[in-house]
């Protein structure tokens, strides 16, 4: 699928899809306004890195993978009455798992609580970095790639094994996780790490129900995970 312009791929969203960016550039204002206001020191280094890392992120999955599909993203903007009824439950509970992070790194940095050695900064720019590969990887590989947990019959759902979809059945959630790990690292507050391991925990429990969903519902899936034996990690699970 050859990549639209800008304009094009705007054009090519609905209202749904527009308001999805819209909300995603809103979301990284909301996070920098509770790292600085929470910990009073608008010259927090590693607030601003972990803020660059969070912006660009975005950037590229639009000027990359919405250039490509614009459908994805129309197709992630809107709210679905078939989304599993257990998924709307975990998905504000992930969503508070991020905003914890963030206000206890404010917190940890207001008030020194602790801090961490550089070698962890280095790790966190690594495994920043890396997610940020995968992801866009994995968007541009699965057209399916929808914001909440159902089947797309309306859509021609088919199993997708290119990509990183080749290695492991769950990429996505393994881009979730290095995210939340590399805050950790970043924001350089060993209590940082609470949430980070709660948000995780949701992070492996939806895979699991996710998995067993694609199992039972879509067609094909079942010989996926034949031969694509891991969900998130060679070679652990």
């Amino acid at each position: 699928m050859q990549n639209n312009s800008i304009r094009q791929a705007w054009q090519a969203l609905n209202k749904q899809g527009r308001l999805m960016i819209v909300r995603e550039y809103i979301s990284r204002i909301v996070m920098a306004l509770i790292l600085f206001l929470i910990s009073g020191n608008w010259r927090w280094g590693n607030a601003w890195l972990y803020l660059f890392f969070a912006l660009i992120s975005i950037v590229l999955i639009h000027l990359i993978v919405v250039r490509k599909d614009p459908q994805l993203y129309n197709e992630r903007g809107t709210r679905h009455s078939d989304t599993k009824s257990w998924d709307n439950v975990i998905l504000p509970l992930y969503a508070l798992g991020g905003y914890l992070v963030l206000v206890m790194a404010a917190l940890d940095e207001r008030f020194g609580w602790s801090d961490l050695s550089p070698v962890w900064l280095l790790l966190g720019i690594i495994l920043m970095i890396f997610m940020e590969f995968l992801v866009i990887a994995t968007m541009r590989a699965n057209p399916f790639f929808s914001s909440t947990v159902r089947i797309q019959p309306e859509r021609g759902q088919q199993v997708v094994q290119c990509g990183p979809y080749a290695i492991i059945r769950h990429p996505g959630y393994t881009g979730g996780i290095l995210y939340y790990l590399a805050s950790f690292c970043l924001l350089d507050s060993r209590w940082v790490l609470l949430p980070t391991l709660l948000t995780i925990l949701l992070v492996i429990v939806r895979t699991s129900l996710e998995d067993r969903t694609l199992q039972n519902e879509l067609d094909g899936y079942q010989n996926y995970a034949k031969k694509v034996r891991f969900r998130l990690f060679p070679g652990i699970w």
